[in-house]
């Protein structure tokens, strides 16, 4: 997960030192990288960083620890654009870490259902479940990046061997099922 963090990073530096006739000067510029709000000529090559919804600096970018990151979205032009405005025109690069999602998830669901706000901070006992499938360890994470309060109808919590027996898994406690409003 590190290398993800570091590639845009790397790309950039790469086009950093190739502009530059001093290389020197292209070398420092990389390893410490823009800074958000700055006016300067190297701070326009660099795509604007979103980091938890909020502006953010590379400085700040590469403190995180592949750990903390649940996931990375690249937007590029128009899209950055469309949303962003001329601050990225030169892409987005919008991160989200575990803490800021698993928080926001838990303010979305708990108003819903009791049971979830008893076990809504256990994520490695629960799997979540929407239109009877299960929603896999692949996709989680943009699963959960992406739930909206405004379309949820309810939340079923299903324990164990209810679980089990209507979706085959046993290595949870828990499966958070989903429904959202018809539309």
């Amino acid at each position: 997960m590190r290398r993800y963090l570091l590639f845009p990073m790397l790309l950039l530096g790469t086009v950093l030192k190739a502009q530059s006739p001093d290389s020197a000067r292209a070398r420092m510029m990389r390893q410490e990288g823009p800074v958000a709000g700055k006016n300067t000529p190297l701070n326009q090559i660099y795509p604007l960083f979103i980091l938890n919804g909020v502006v953010s600096d590379s400085a700040r970018i590469n403190q995180l620890k592949p750990e903390e990151v649940m996931s990375i979205k690249v937007l590029k032009s128009p899209s950055a654009t469309s949303i962003y405005g001329e601050a990225g025109k030169n892409g987005v690069v919008l991160i989200s870490t575990n803490a800021f999602v698993n928080g926001n998830i838990y303010k979305i669901l708990s108003p819903y259902s009791a049971k979830y706000k008893e076990i809504g901070t256990c994520n490695d006992c629960m799997v979540y479940i929407q239109h009877s499938k299960i929603v896999g360890d692949a996709v989680r994470d943009e699963y959960l990046s992406e739930l909206e309060k405004s379309k949820i109808d309810s939340i079923t919590i299903l324990e164990q061997p209810v679980l089990t027996q209507q979706y085959n898994v046993a290595d949870k406690k828990y499966g958070v099922i989903v429904t959202y409003h018809p539309k």
